[in-house]
């Protein structure tokens, strides 16, 4: 099971733990994969019942869940209903004239 520890465009890279450190240049995947990846990652650590919205007219909302969830830990759950918004902010050519 990988947990995240970071996710950062900004940085251009995505860390995770797992046996071996893993890096990916995220960075270069551009708005709409950065937004399927982090639904994918809602998905896999808050659970299956993860509702994801696409596009650019989502309404300000990416992906959404309404009930109990094992986060943050599989003693500790949360309940409610979650609203998630994606950012990604793209600096590959920010300070370039």
């Amino acid at each position: 099971m990988l947990s995240v520890f970071r996710l950062g465009v900004r940085l251009g890279y995505y860390v995770v733990s797992a046996p071996m450190a893993l890096q990916y240049r995220i960075a270069e995947i551009g708005w709409y994969n950065f937004e399927k990846l982090v639904q994918t990652l809602l998905k896999s650590i808050i659970g299956p019942g993860v509702t994801s919205f696409g596009g650019s007219k989502d309404g300000g909302r990416d992906a959404a869940y309404s009930g109990l969830a094992p986060f943050p830990t599989a003693r500790e759950n949360w309940a409610g209903e979650w609203v998630f918004q994606v950012k990604y902010i793209d600096l590959q050519g920010v300070g370039r004239v």
